[in-house]
């Protein structure tokens, strides 16, 4: 039996969003709302953050600067859903795929964010 990723909103407003298809359409739209729940479902059903990074077309990818520490999801051509890995114990001495195979919870920051 497969164990699936935790994901986590980082509060409670953003809990309630992310409960129902609707309230996501109205505060982002539906082509972004659909996307948001994709990538949502893409990161529950995997094991860990290693099995999302092999999906390619996540273009899942680290932040730097600013954003050190939080992960990328592409929704479209300008927005990303931001993450950062709930760390584990051994998350530290870890580095590269054994790192992201220890992710197996992850807190959404940011739904739909454009960045660039």
């Amino acid at each position: 039996m497969t164990l699936s990723m935790k994901v986590l909103a980082k509060n409670n407003r953003m809990e309630k969003i992310m409960k129902t298809e609707s309230a996501l359409i109205r505060e982002y739209g539906r082509d972004s709302a659909r996307k948001i729940m994709q990538r949502i479902a893409e990161l529950k059903n995997a094991e860990n953050l290693y099995e999302v990074a092999n999906l390619r077309y996540t273009g899942l990818h680290l932040l730097s600067q600013d954003r050190k520490g939080q992960w990328a999801l592409k929704l479209n051509a300008n927005r990303r859903m931001t993450i950062t890995a709930y760390e584990t114990q051994e998350g530290d001495e870890l580095s590269g795929n054994e790192y992201l195979k220890s992710i197996k919870t992850v807190i959404i920051e940011e739904l739909c964010i454009d960045y660039h």
